[in-house]
């Protein structure tokens, strides 16, 4: 269990003790995040990017990582998300292990991995943290948030629980709730890569990886992302 992080990242502590949806805190613990583009004097050009469930924050290529980003076609100087107009900023994901604090971080309290001492996290988690981010930029309302997939519950809880810090959101594939047949299919998920022999309560390393469950979990998450149409 190791973090990936792109060489162009940075930082920013979250609060000490980071209160989280589900009750407790997470304690020292940081988000990871790149910019393109330049704030303006007012500060009003800011568009944030919320990711779906696997991206780091490496949206699109800049000097600091001339590599391609995820989203590399859709922003950029002219492009959709024009960054020659606009301030980007993406984040990765609370709990993403690319970056941002997660299970594959180290604890500094105890210099172990966090593994499965990470506490349960909500989208509303996500959201907070990616608001701590903006307020920590400087930035007093976001032009546009930007969510897609999993990005976008977390820009609908962003919006719910930070109102005015956006003015206007693009929501690409999101939904505000999930529906008992996608949570059926996520408990089925967990329960395969539980499964797996080298699963180890969540103890496994690199040489003993999960992977047979993880395959299997993804192929059924593939599966319900597309709808019975686009079969």
């Amino acid at each position: 269990m190791t973090e990936f992080v792109p060489p162009g990242t940075r930082f920013i502590d979250l609060p000490p003790e980071f209160p989280m949806k589900r009750g407790g805190a997470l304690a020292q613990a940081r988000m990871a995040y790149e910019t393109w583009g330049d704030l303006d004097p007012q500060g009003s050009n800011a568009v944030l990017i919320l990711t779906g469930l696997s991206p780091d924050a490496h949206v699109t290529s800049s000097d600091a990582d001339p590599a391609p980003g995820w989203w590399e076609a859709m922003v950029g100087p002219g492009r959709a998300i024009d960054t020659d107009r606009w301030f980007v900023v993406c984040v990765n994901t609370l709990g993403s292990c690319k970056g941002s604090t997660g299970p594959a971080s180290v604890d500094p309290a105890s210099g172990m991995l966090r593994r499965l001492g990470f506490p349960p996290l909500s989208v509303e988690d996500c959201a907070d943290a990616a608001a701590h981010v903006v307020r920590a930029l400087g930035i007093d309302q976001l032009a546009c948030l930007v969510g897609n997939s999993m990005g976008g519950m977390a820009a609908l809880a962003f919006l719910h629980r930070h109102a005015g810090l956006a003015r206007n959101h693009i929501n690409i594939c999101g939904a505000a709730r999930a529906l008992p047949f996608s949570i059926a299919i996520r408990s089925l998920q967990r329960e395969a890569i539980r499964l797996d022999p080298n699963w180890n309560q969540g103890r496994y390393d690199e040489a003993t990886y999960p992977e047979s469950g993880m395959r299997m979990a993804r192929k059924l998450g593939v599966i319900t992302y597309r709808s019975a149409l686009e079969w």
